[in-house]
This record gives C-alpha cells, structure tokens and sequence, in this order.
C-alpha cells in the first residue's frame, strides 16, 4: 500500500511539473523568465526519467546526484 502511495505521489508531482511547463511554453513565458523555464523543464525531464529508472538502483543512484548537481547550477541561475 505504500508502494502505491508512493507512486501516486511522486506521478502526480511530475504531471503538475508538466502542467507548469505547458503553461511557460502556452504563454511565451520563457522570453522573460528564461532560466526558470530551463529549471522546469529540466526538472521535469528529471522526474521522469528517474521515474523509468527506479527499478535499477545503482543507475538511479547516479542519474540522483547527478541531475542533483545539475539542478543545483541551474537553480543558481534562476536566483541570479
């Protein structure tokens, strides 16, 4: 039941991110705001694709970090 939770959670995470991303592409957002859509979008990509991958724990440990370090620089640029 937890495992279902879980999923529930973490699906639902990546569908509002979808959501958000559609919303900065419908409106031209990403000429004004354009690291924050970079941000995004790479969350967004990121969430999936370790969706895919969360049954093979050694590739989701480094896909982790590293789209944790990446997401860290690139959250640097949305504050500055």
């Amino acid at each position: 039941m937890f495992k279902t939770h879980t999923t529930v959670l973490w699906l639902l995470g990546i569908g509002l991110q979808f959501v958000l991303a559609w919303i900065l592409v419908a409106r031209r957002l990403w000429k004004s705001v354009p690291f924050f859509c970079g941000y995004v979008l790479f969350n967004l990509l990121t969430g999936g694709s370790l969706y895919a991958i969360r049954s093979s724990p050694e590739i989701y440990f480094y896909a982790y970090w590293i789209g944790e370090g990446v997401g860290l620089l690139i959250g640097l640029g949305v504050i500055y």
